[in-house]
Parts: structure tokens; C-alpha cells; sequence
């Protein structure tokens, strides 16, 4: 079996990947502060890079280590650079060294959202700080590197209620009579669902495959209408209110539209990718099955 060691193993991806794979895979997680059963402590500012990576070797290295906190990043321009740019350029080192591939995170927000619907091969130029160095960390691994692999991910969700994701946020949050929720009708993505991305990554490994890939799901759509069709099975009474991005107080200016052209995704990764219709119905049945319990 093909060794994987997944760098930064907290959050939804990784626990879908390693929930659906770990007995495809021998797989190795990390985590840096809060504690994870079978998981290894591993602090990128603080432990040596060199020795964890030659002690935790696999053939395979996913990279999501990072703060991906745009405000903080952009508040914290230094510090927030020294984790998400700096310590990745080392790993990216090390494993050129060791001869590992690398599979690194990335995001739809590199793009600066003016026309959306974009390629592979479109420019990346973001003006958020988050975003600058997600763009930085890929030109250097194109550089170091030919054994990689960039996996560009819309906003990513999922089904399980404490994975403090979007539609399971939306659903499990209490609404008075009176409240009215605002959502941006000019943000727009391609939502995708956590066990998708890691079936993406499943691929990816066992094909060894090689390149950059737009991750979406199969539709696009704005914060607002997103909210507005699954509430037609969630059946929250809540007041929802179409806004512009520009009415919410945020540190920097995001991209509106990060949609993508999916064309590249479709032709080689041929499974279903679910919608967010799906996802909610999964929602609802999961819920049932733990009110029986």
C-alpha cells in the first residue's frame, strides 16, 4: 500500500479522507495543538522539518498546513506569511530532496474574482493577503518541483452536524421570528463536498498523478441562493436578505466571483460529484439517524 503522510490532518478533508481511505492508504496525520487520537504532534514553527520528514517518510506528502483566517492574515502580515509561505517552502524542500510527491491545498480565492469561470490556466492575482500566499507557495513548487500536485478548492462543506461547515451551520442554528439573514447574492463558487475532494485525492495518489486541478462542485452559485435552495429541504423559518459582499465589514476586499471552469475535472475525474441539494438531503438523514440512536 502507498504511504501518505497529510500534513495539517484537522480539518473536514482531511478527517473524510482518512475516515473513507484508511485502509487504502497507510496513512500518517499531524496535527499541531489540539490533540488527535493516532495523530503525531508536529509543529512547522518549532520541530525540525528535516528529521520529521526523513522519521514520518511517505512516498506521498499533502500539504494543509496554514492559517486560513483572511482577516488574521491580513492583520498579521508577517507572522501569518512565516506559517502559511515560509515553513511550506521548506517542507517543499525537503521533500524535492527525498524525491516525495507533493500534493498541496490551495484555494479559489488566488483569483480575483472579477469574471469568474476560471481555468487552470487563468491569471492568479488576488489581491488578498491569504490568497498572495497561496499564489506564492504554487509558483514555488512549479519551480522546485515536477512530481506535484496543486488542487485548487472551491468553498469546501459537508454533512456531518459538528463540522462547523456552511449548509450544517446554516441547519443547526436556532433563528428567532424576527431575524433576518444576510447573504451575498454576488459571491459566487463552485460549493464542494468534503467526501468528494477526498475522493479526488484518492485518485490523485493511486494514478500518480501530476498537475494543477480546479476542485468544484457541479454548480454555480451565490452565498445567497446556495442558503435559499437547501432551505427549501431544511425548512428553517428564517428571513433570508440578498446583499452585495460589499456590505459586510471585512479587513480587505475578497473576490466576488471565484467560479470555475470545470472542464479539466470532468474529464478526468469521471465519478458524480454530489450537489448541494444532495448534501442537504444527507444532512437531514443523518440528523434522523442520530435522533434514533
Amino acid at each position: 500500500m502507498k504511504k501518505v503522510l497529510f500534513l495539517g490532518a484537522t480539518g473536514i478533508i482531511a478527517k473524510s479522507f482518512f475516515r473513507n481511505f484508511e485502509k487504502k492508504f497507510i496513512l500518517i496525520g499531524t496535527y499541531s495543538s489540539n490533540k488527535i487520537k493516532k495523530f503525531i504532534k508536529f509543529d512547522v514553527l518549532k520541530n525540525d522539518i528535516k528529521i520529521f520528514l526523513k522519521k514520518n517518510y511517505a512516498e506521498n506528502v499533502i500539504i494543509a498546513i496554514g492559517n486560513s483566517n483572511h482577516d488574521y492574515c491580513a492583520l498579521n502580515k508577517k507572522s501569518s506569511r512565516k506559517l502559511n509561505v515560509l515553513s511550506l517552502k521548506k517542507i517543499i524542500n525537503e521533500c524535492v530532496k527525498n524525491n516525495q510527491k507533493i500534493i498541496f491545498l490551495s484555494s479559489q480565492m488566488i483569483f480575483d474574482g472579477i469574471s469568474g469561470n476560471y481555468t487552470e490556466n487563468s491569471l492568479t492575482n488576488s489581491s488578498l493577503t491569504y490568497a498572495k500566499h497561496k499564489i506564492e507557495i504554487e509558483e514555488y513548487l512549479k519551480k522546485k518541483s515536477r512530481n506535484f500536485v496543486i488542487l485548487r478548492l472551491s468553498k469546501v462543506y459537508g454533512s456531518r452536524l459538528n463540522d462547523n461547515t456552511i449548509l450544517t451551520n446554516f441547519y443547526k442554528k436556532q433563528y428567532n421570528d424576527n431575524h433576518v439573514l444576510k447573504l451575498a447574492d454576488d459571491q459566487i463558487f463552485n460549493p464542494v463536498y468534503d467526501e468528494d475532494v477526498s475522493k479526488v485525492i484518492k485518485q490523485v495518489i493511486s494514478k500518480n498523478m501530476n498537475g494543477i486541478f480546479n476542485i468544484g462542485g457541479p454548480k454555480k452559485i451565490s452565498r445567497y441562493h446556495l442558503i435559499l435552495e437547501c432551505n427549501k429541504i431544511f425548512k428553517k423559518k428564517v428571513k433570508l436578505k440578498r446583499c452585495s459582499l460589499d456590505n459586510f465589514d471585512l479587513i480587505e476586499k475578497h473576490p466576488k466571483n471565484t467560479s470555475f471552469d470545470l472542464k479539466k475535472l470532468k474529464k478526468i475525474f469521471k465519478f458524480k460529484f454530489k450537489s448541494h441539494i444532495d448534501v442537504s438531503k444527507i444532512i437531514i438523514k443523518y440528523r434522523k439517524s442520530i435522533i434514533k440512536r
